[in-house]
């Protein structure tokens, strides 16, 4: 990521297609957002998951298991609705952060399903869809301060 004393900028965060799991190109990503939170311990952070269109679908879901950036015969398979799987989405990237020495506290997931698609369900970059975004807050403070950051897309 981009850091500076008041902007944060992350590319996109992006999971396996129906699936709660970050797909592995995203796992420099995901460590230097750790590190900032790490070297920052006044900021705060919500996840917002989303997905690609809000029907009900068969997902892939890590379960107890901490293989972040892997699909495998180990990983679940349930049938969700879409604001179940974003739910478990911005749950697994907190269980990363948290796994890396984050506060819990600090973060908070929301899935919010489908409603704020970039694309098209049908488009050719529907993929861009499954996505989390980062809401950085300062502690104590109610003004949100570095504000959403959104996937880059071609």
């Amino acid at each position: 990521g981009i850091i500076s004393e008041d902007y944060i900028e992350y590319g996109s965060i992006g999971f396996y297609a129906n699936a709660a799991v970050i797909h592995p190109s995203y796992k420099a990503e995901m460590t230097s957002l750790a590190s900032h939170l790490k070297n920052d311990p006044t900021l705060e952070l919500i996840i917002h998951g989303h997905c690609n269109g809000n029907a009900p679908r068969a997902i892939i879901t890590p379960g107890l298991l901490t293989r972040f950036f892997e699909i495998d015969t180990f990983h679940q398979q349930q049938n969700a609705s879409a604001k179940e799987l974003t739910e478990l989405s911005a749950e697994y990237a907190k269980r990363y952060l948290v796994s890396q020495g984050i506060d819990e506290q600090r973060i908070q997931s929301i899935g919010e399903a489908g409603e704020m698609m970039i694309y098209q369900p049908t488009s050719e970059r529907a993929h861009y869809n499954d996505r989390i975004e980062f809401e950085f807050i300062k502690s104590g403070n109610n003004d949100i301060e570095l504000g959403l950051i959104t996937p880059t897309v071609d």
